[in-house]
């Protein structure tokens, strides 16, 4: 696999640097080097059985639908009516997908702004935190402290 990428990379130029990238990105997308190779085997073998699929059901069928009449070999239709029922479960499934990234854009919304209003707050504190150490050090420099002294050890 590594070889077939560097080839297509010294004969493509900078289309090679950007498929090579956009390999990585897919490899790091599914998890690894492993995930990806599994996902090509698995790719492979579903390509091998629609082949022999497609060899095997060379009978000419002929489809009626309302007006329209198609002849064709039985693997192109089953394959169309398989390609015809992805088709409508993404139709079917995009109101949630849609449904989803609309929630997620506006929770990304959100998290940007409780970002800026705890930058606010942490500021805030900051800043209480440095009035508060500068008022103790004026009332320590001055002599008059509000706390007492420590009379827990006896005076001899």
């Amino acid at each position: 696999m590594i070889s077939i990428i560097i080839l297509f990379d010294h004969y493509a130029g900078n289309a090679g640097e950007m498929a090579y990238r956009d390999i990585i990105k897919i490899y790091r997308l599914m998890g690894g080097v492993e995930d990806m190779l599994i996902f090509i085997v698995l790719a492979l073998v579903l390509l091998f059985f629609a082949v022999i699929f497609a060899l095997q059901n060379t009978v000419a069928v002929t489809i009626y639908f309302l007006f329209w009449q198609f002849n064709g070999s039985l693997a192109l239709v089953l394959i169309g009516a398989l390609a015809a029922g992805l088709l409508i479960s993404f139709l079917a499934f995009l109101p949630t997908l849609l449904r989803g990234s609309w929630s997620g854009r506006k929770l990304r919304k959100q998290v940007t702004v409780l970002e800026g209003s705890l930058a606010e707050h942490k500021q805030r504190l900051d800043e209480m935190l440095l009035k508060s150490q500068s008022q103790s050090t004026s009332t320590q420099t001055t002599g008059s402290s509000s706390i007492p002294p420590d009379r827990s050890t006896p005076s001899q």
